[in-house]
């Protein structure tokens, strides 16, 4: 179990951040755990908190932005009507003006 996100984080460009911290549980109900992440910037590290509870902790839910039932053609042909890609938009100036109007 881990918050899904990196933990690690090398100051080598090279290298990308990984997810090293992570939980081993075996029969604990998902709803009596909770993770979160520790946010102290003193080091490349960003360790995580698991709090295992008697009692079931309430989560919210995690806002979604499409469904099942998100009708993709009848967005597409809204977003058709609503914007005009033919702006030209060379400068500040145009962009302003555009904003303003």
């Amino acid at each position: 179990m881990s918050t899904g996100k990196p933990t690690y984080w090398p100051t080598d460009p090279g290298k990308i951040p990984d997810l090293i911290d992570f939980f081993i549980i075996k029969n604990i109900p998902a709803q009596y755990l909770q993770i979160e992440e520790s946010h102290d910037l003193n080091s490349d590290h960003t360790p995580i908190h698991l709090t295992l509870s008697e009692n079931i902790i309430q989560k919210e839910n995690n806002p979604v932005l499409v469904n099942r039932r998100t009708d993709w053609e009848s967005f597409r042909q809204s977003l058709e009507e609503k914007i005009n890609l033919m702006v030209p938009l060379r400068n500040e100036e145009q962009l302003e003006k555009l904003k303003n109007s």
